[in-house]
C-alpha cells in the first residue's frame, strides 16, 4: 500500500476500505486522521476507522484493501460504538528527520 505518512492518510478520508471477516466482507471508512506529535526522530498520527455494528472485532491485525491504494496490515483497536458502527483506532509512527524539531501534542 502506498500510504506511509499522515499527509498520505489526510486524502483518504472519509473513503471506504474493505476488510475479509471470516466467511465475509465488511466496509470501514476512514473517519479521522488526527497527529499526535513527535519526538526522538518519529511523528505519531492515529487513524480512526468506522466499522459495522457487527461483529465487533477485537483488537487485532485486519487487513484492509483499498480500491486506489491497494493492501495494507493495521493492528486495530475498538475504541468507541456508536450508532452508526464502532470505531477502531490504529496508531502509526514515521520515522521524521524534522520530528525531533516539531511540537508535541498531549
Amino acid at each position: 500500500m502506498l500510504l506511509s505518512t499522515e499527509e498520505q492518510w489526510q486524502q483518504e478520508l472519509n473513503t471506504p476500505f474493505t476488510a475479509r471477516i471470516a466467511e465475509s466482507f465488511a466496509t470501514f471508512r476512514l473517519v479521522e486522521v488526527k497527529s499526535l506529535g513527535c519526538a526522538s526522530g518519529y511523528r505519531t498520527y492515529s487513524l480512526l476507522f468506522q466499522g459495522p455494528q457487527e461483529p465487533l472485532l477485537e483488537q487485532q491485525m485486519i487487513s484492509l484493501s483499498h480500491e486506489e491504494r491497494g493492501d495494507c496490515n493495521l493492528f486495530l483497536v475498538p475504541i468507541a460504538r456508536e450508532q452508526s458502527g464502532v470505531i477502531y483506532e490504529a496508531v502509526m509512527n514515521n520515522r521524521d528527520e524534522e520530528a525531533d524539531s516539531c511540537q508535541v501534542i498531549r
